[in-house]
Parts: C-alpha cells; sequence; structure tokens
C-alpha cells in the first residue's frame, strides 16, 4: 500500500467531524487494499507456480536437464536393444549361410 496515501486518508478520517467527510477516504483506503492483496495474490500465484515446476531442484534447468539425461538413457538402451537385435539377425544369417 501507499504508505503516505493512507496515512494521509487516516488522518482525514480521524479529523472528520462528520460521517459524510469520512465516506470517501474510507473508500479510497479500501480500495487501495484491495488492489495490494490482488497484487500479492498475483505473486504468490506465480511464485507458487515456479516452485511447482522446480519440483525437488533448485532451478527448472537443472530439473529438465535431469529429465532429458534420464530420456536420453532411455533411448540409449533402446538403440542397444535394437543393435543387440541386429546382431542376432546378421550371426542367424551367417549361420544360414554356412549350412
Amino acid at each position: 500500500m501507499r504508505t503516505e496515501s493512507a496515512e494521509e486518508r487516516i488522518r482525514e478520517i480521524r479529523a472528520a467531524s462528520y460521517g459524510k467527510e469520512v465516506r470517501e477516504p474510507i473508500a479510497e483506503v479500501l480500495e487501495e487494499i484491495s488492489r495490494e492483496i490482488a497484487e500479492e495474490a498475483e505473486d504468490w500465484k506465480i511464485a507458487t507456480e515456479v516452485m511447482d515446476a522446480r519440483g525437488l531442484f533448485s532451478t527448472i534447468g537443472s530439473r529438465i536437464d535431469t529429465q532429458k539425461l534420464s530420456f536420453d538413457t532411455g533411448d540409449l538402451y533402446a538403440k542397444l536393444d535394437e543393435a543387440a537385435d541386429l546382431l542376432k539377425k546378421h550371426q542367424k544369417n551367417k549361420e544360414e549361410e554356412n549350412v
């Protein structure tokens, strides 16, 4: 909240003699509070989203790097299986040629 603005409005409210003199300052203070709450809520929403994206990692980048590494390892195992299958086929073809 803008401190000067709020403090000024509070002084006006305290110094007022009639209800109609305080209506607008009260409304202005409440509007400022409402804006501040909305801004804080948006900041919290963003911070929460970043924390969720990070998971247990210190940065989102380190989480992504770890996931890429695990995918690369999975691809490596798939390629090794594929290579083993090709080697078996090649050995079988050689055996058939020798018979």
